[in-house]
């Protein structure tokens, strides 16, 4: 989902986006890992040796299957928060949840949507939320 999100911001010109690999290393050096609640002066120094202005947080709720009867479609659940590197204020927060349900391909045996399709679809309709 890390992937989808950058690869959508970049096509849809929303904002630069600092390679992945920039930021993990970062994190490492910094001594940041998944389980660290990250405070205000913590962002700010990211936010300093990234050079950048602000985070985008991910989160996935859920992603999966939902099996009915016979028929299995996928589900995705995520939240995103566009935070500022300064001050930690969230400028930006999107919940949204999609899945692959459709009666159309339930009633004519149709494969539903993937979860691959679902995920880049449900990742762009929330960043398209983002005040311009």
């Amino acid at each position: 989902v890390r992937d989808l999100a950058m690869t959508q911001i970049l096509s849809m010109g929303i904002f630069d986006v600092v390679d992945k690999g920039i930021v993990d290393s970062t994190l490492r050096e910094m001594a940041i890992d998944k389980t660290m609640r990250i405070n205000t002066p913590i962002l700010k120094r990211l936010g300093q040796r990234l050079g950048v202005q602000a985070f985008i947080y991910g989160v996935v709720e859920n992603i999966g299957a939902n099996r009915t009867g016979a028929f299995s479609y996928p589900e995705v659940s995520l939240t995103m928060k566009l935070i500022d590197a300064e001050t930690s204020m969230v400028l930006w927060q999107s919940s949204a949840h999609k899945n692959g349900y459709s009666l159309w391909d339930r009633l004519f045996g149709l494969d539903p949507q993937d979860g691959f399709q679902l995920t880049l679809d449900l990742t762009q309709e929330m960043l398209l939320t983002i005040p311009k």
